[in-house]
């Protein structure tokens, strides 16, 4: 997979440089979530790490939700710099369109526009945290700030934990509790986060596979029960 993913990207910046379009093209490249670790699901996984931070995918930790973002832009970017602020996948439609000079007025896009930040020209962090959750299960959530995390998830050594991202960056002391203030405000911002948040109404994969073939069994024992009650036809 590893190569097919460089031959692909590959592809693409070869055909940007052939077009001499290369040096003003905005290229991202990122991870959706870190790599399958062996304490998850994936007992058998033992291709990927994500040290040094702690566990992986589906893990609210570091591990599942830190991840590599590249930008590629030498004609509006400065090169080789390296950027600390919350950043995530949102920020993408929202870069893009304040490059491309889009109209997006009516506020509908979540993300920021990453260009000042990356430049130097804006200090600081594009968001002032991010948050996650998980569909309607309140018993999995987190808030990041620049400066601390808070979360729950019913994971071996996580639980409820709260971290303080400056002086513990990998997630090893959990000091949930210790700091009421500072945890209370992380609550308050994840709750009028998500007091603004639909409930999820999209299911899993494995979930609609499981509504359609109970419509298809329910489907073949109505047509079984209609064959058994009627006669048969008789013809002259």
């Amino acid at each position: 997979m590893l190569d097919a993913m460089d031959s692909g990207i590959g592809m693409v910046v070869e055909a940007l440089e052939q077009s001499g379009k290369l040096d003003n093209t905005l290229i991202f490249f990122l991870s959706d979530n870190g790599g399958v670790y062996p304490e998850a699901w994936m007992t058998y996984a033992t291709w990927a790490s994500n040290a040094p931070f702690r566990r992986g995918k589906v893990a609210l930790t570091e591990g599942g939700i830190h991840v590599p973002f590249i930008v590629h832009w030498p004609a509006g970017l400065p090169s080789g710099a390296t950027f600390d602020g919350l950043t995530s996948a949102l920020d993408i439609a929202a870069t893009s369109a304040a490059v491309s000079g889009a109209d997006v007025s009516d506020g509908l896009l979540d993300g920021e526009n990453l260009v000042p930040y990356l430049s130097g020209e804006s200090d600081g962090s594009p968001h002032e945290a991010l948050f996650w959750r998980f569909a309607e299960a309140d018993y999995i959530w987190a808030v990041r700030t620049p400066d601390a995390k808070y979360l729950r998830q019913m994971l071996p050594g996580v639980g409820r934990s709260f971290f303080d991202m400056g002086s513990d960056p990998y997630e090893a002391y959990n000091i949930v509790d210790e700091n009421p203030e500072r945890q209370a405000e992380l609550a308050r911002l994840w709750n009028a986060w998500n007091a603004e948040n639909l409930t999820n109404v999209w299911m899993r994969a494995e979930e609609y596979q499981e509504r359609r073939q109970q419509f298809f069994d329910e489907l073949h024992e109505e047509s079984v029960r209609k064959a058994l009650e009627r006669k048969p036809y008789l013809i002259e």
